[in-house]
């Protein structure tokens, strides 16, 4: 069919009218495919800026968020310290020190300690990992000390423990070799070490917001459930939670 047409269009007009629009039909065709082409390519440029653009924003957002993460970690980590933050700082550390000592005293206890809630920086998904360390501890003279052992450690190892903490306030465990089968990280932290029973109290602000918690330990089998051994470690708790939160007013011992 296109070689007759162009045979009709050869007779018809002759050799060189028919070439000449040839030409000009193929410079038009070129042409418009030139403009197809570069259109296509225009667009897949535009397409490709505006994703840059949209990952580059993205970067700086994430970015201006790891820099105020980190600012608000230096402001919380910073070493640098006032002589009134200092002073203020060793009154309450003093003040916690002496409240385990009685209170482990008090209630013939062979160890009490006060575990203290931190941040420990943010996982891939953005989420902050929750640690605890030991801050203040008490030991008789036959109990070793675990404060060097037990910092910057996920809350996530003793979860009974803090969900018992975060619904009633408390936990307390007269036979630890009860709890052998259902807390097995509870287990492990006190059997080796020869604790027979323990009380844990929750540290918690006014508005409820948990600090921390006191733990108390025997290293002979206790009845945990005495009412007066109890009110002496909530009460301890209690100052613990004053002195964190009013710091500005003179703690006293009783």
């Amino acid at each position: 069919m296109g070689i007759a047409y162009v045979a009709r269009a050869v007779a018809a007009f002759g050799i060189i009218p028919v070439v000449i629009g040839f030409i000009i039909f193929f410079v038009l065709w070129t042409r418009k495919s030139e403009n197809e082409t570069r259109n296509h390519y225009r667009s897949l440029l535009d397409e490709h800026r505006s994703e840059s653009k949209n990952r580059n924003e993205e970067m700086m957002r994430m970015l201006v968020n790891t820099h105020s993460s980190i600012n608000s970690v230096k402001e919380q980590t910073s070493t640098v310290h006032s002589k009134e933050e200092e002073k203020e700082a060793t009154r309450i550390n003093i003040f916690i020190q002496q409240t385990l000592t009685k209170l482990a005293i008090d209630v013939n206890a062979n160890h009490s300690l006060y575990v203290t809630f931190h941040n420990g920086g943010r996982g891939s998904d953005g989420r902050y990992f929750q640690r605890m360390s030991i801050s203040h501890e008490y030991v008789d003279r036959y109990t070793l000390p675990i404060m060097g052992e037990l910092q910057n450690f996920p809350r996530t190892y003793l979860p009974i423990t803090m969900q018992e903490l975060e619904l009633f306030g408390q936990r307390y465990v007269s036979d630890v070799e009860k709890i052998k089968e259902s807390d097995i990280n509870a287990y492990n932290l006190c059997s080796p070490r020869g604790v027979k029973s323990f009380m844990v109290q929750a540290v918690k602000t006014a508005d409820k917001k948990m600090l921390g918690f006191i733990v108390l330990e025997w290293t002979t089998m206790t009845d945990t459930s005495g009412r007066a051994v109890q009110r002496k470690l909530r009460d301890a708790a209690v100052k613990i939670s004053g002195a964190i939160e009013v710091t500005a007013k003179p703690i006293i011992l009783p």
